[in-house]
């Protein structure tokens, strides 16, 4: 069974056991305690003070008075205790600042664990991200680094955590044996080769370690990366594909190693990025044994049985100064399991999209963010069993997903999934649950769904900052999510 991470568990649902509080049996002015056990136990203190008007031992407001102070105190140490008067504003005061301890430990805030292993008589390396208010059954999202980079370099790059942390998944960056992990590739020239290290092995124990560590939800771990660490994704497809719901590639292809050895692969959905100037990886193939972005996309056309024609969308022109456009080109799976999805970046570069920089050399599409591409990709797709048979959350239930960003000004995008065609609302409330503004009050067709909210309410006019909820409505289900406005 799966363990929590000592920093995850709630102190103060622990349930006490039974504690007895005794008056000084000498009608002193001490309290007795005791604790009944040597495990955690609350004590409430009753303890004796003066009135603070008091101006001398014979004025009657000097008389000892008998107060409760229900402050709590976490102990170990079993066995009868004595209070002396004189300390118990001094208890108090340390009982308060227990108190706010205890308190301080049950918020989660986000944070970056380092962890290792030896795997193969290698030691292993890997940083993990977890988001504030980190919970079991939280997704799990491999970030694989480039040819000669590590996992410092793109957690930094692909920034993956704001959007981890939004919407609520754990992110992982392994580091690979230098000078990069063992994707398939071989023979770049002007590189080093890659090591003959079993990455998929390490991979899918890191995939346990992980699990049993932080408790993740083994129906929905995905894999991406940059350049090499795209090829490795598509290696992870290939031989490790039972254990990952998704996998996307920015800037990395199949290799002759990955897209024609061995039996062939499960279906999987497929998120390809590329740009169509990038001479890294180029777009059309040609260098070392690495595959062109047609053929990739064929291979995992007819692997994954998909449907035809395309649906193919300009996306909007956001940013005029990036020098670039992105195109969607949408293949649809027969069997709702494996659909695949490329954002051909029109004269883009070896980059990730929306990155954290750009690169000295190559053009950074700044029209999509590929980490939040991937991840609203990578949340509509699970695996269902322990087989590894796939399923479109879209294909069995409603969903509605954290919006994005979160806290957010003054724009924020809410997305939803239909399993079918369905009269659909989607409303903005306020704290005390008025209606703030309605965004959807329409029929609306089956699968992945957004919308914009401006906020702005009914009539125009720009709310204030605070917290507001957002209510889907589809057939007989209703969901609720909460957002943050922070001007």
């Amino acid at each position: 069974m799966a363990t929590v991470a000592p920093e995850q568990l709630d102190r103060t649902s622990a349930q006490p056991p039974a504690e007895r509080l005794i008056h000084s049996p000498d009608d002193s002015n001490d309290s007795i305690f005791t604790i009944p056990s040597s495990d955690t136990a609350r004590v409430a203190l009753f303890c004796y003070n003066y009135d603070p008007a008091c101006r001398s031992e014979e004025d009657d407001r000097c008389k000892v008075k008998h107060t409760e102070d229900h402050s709590t105190l976490w102990s170990s140490k079993m066995g009868t205790h004595r209070v002396l008067k004189h300390y118990c504003v001094l208890i108090q005061i340390i009982l308060a600042c227990v108190v706010i301890v205890l308190l301080a430990q049950t918020v989660s805030y986000a944070q970056v664990q380092n962890g290792n292993f030896v795997f193969e008589g290698i030691n292993r390396s890997f940083k993990v991200f977890l988001p504030q208010n980190v919970q079991p059954d939280m997704p799990l999202v491999f970030n694989l680094p480039g040819y000669m980079s590590y996992a410092q370099w793109q957690m930094d790059y692909s920034h993956m955590n704001d959007v981890a942390d939004t919407a609520g998944f754990i992110v992982v960056y392994p580091n690979a044996v230098y000078p990069g992990f063992n994707s398939g590739l071989v023979g770049y020239p002007g590189f080093p080769p890659l090591p003959n290290s079993n990455d998929v092995g390490f991979i899918s124990a890191l995939i346990d370690t992980l699990e049993a560590r932080y408790d993740i939800d083994m129906n929905r771990v995905y894999s991406c990366g940059l350049s090499n660490g795209g090829i490795m994704s598509y290696r992870l497809a290939c031989e490790l594909g039972s254990r990952f719901a998704a996998v996307a590639s920015v800037a990395g292809v199949l290799t002759d190693n990955s897209g024609t050895s061995g039996s062939p692969p499960p279906a999987i959905p497929i998120l390809h990025i590329h740009g169509t100037a990038d001479e890294v990886v180029p777009y059309e193939g040609g260098i070392a044994n690495l595959w062109s972005v047609d053929s990739t996309l064929r291979f995992w056309i007819q692997n994954n049985n998909c449907l035809s024609p395309p649906d193919t969308i300009l996306l909007p022109d956001v940013d005029p100064n990036d020098g670039c456009t992105v195109q969607k080109i949408s293949f649809a799976a027969g069997s709702d399991t494996g659909e695949i999805v490329l954002y051909r970046v029109i004269d883009g570069g070896h980059s990730w999209p929306g990155a954290s920089w750009d690169t000295s050399v190559d053009l950074t599409n700044r029209d999509i963010d590929a980490s939040v591409e991937i991840w609203k990709f990578f949340k509509t797709h699970e695996l269902i069993t322990s087989t590894g048979v796939r399923t479109s959350r879209s294909a069995r239930e409603s969903s509605l997903f954290q919006n994005y960003p979160n806290p957010f000004n003054p724009t924020t995008t809410i997305s939803f999934t239909l399993p079918k065609r369905a009269r659909v609302t989607l409303s903005i409330h306020d704290v005390e649950g008025r209606v703030v503004r309605t965004l959807v009050d329409e029929t609306v067709g089956e699968g992945y769904q957004e919308r914009i909210w401006d906020g702005k309410d009914a009539r125009g006019n720009q709310v204030g900052s605070g917290v507001y909820f957002y209510r889907l409505t589809a057939g007989n289900r209703t969901l609720t999510k909460k957002m943050v406005l922070l001007k």
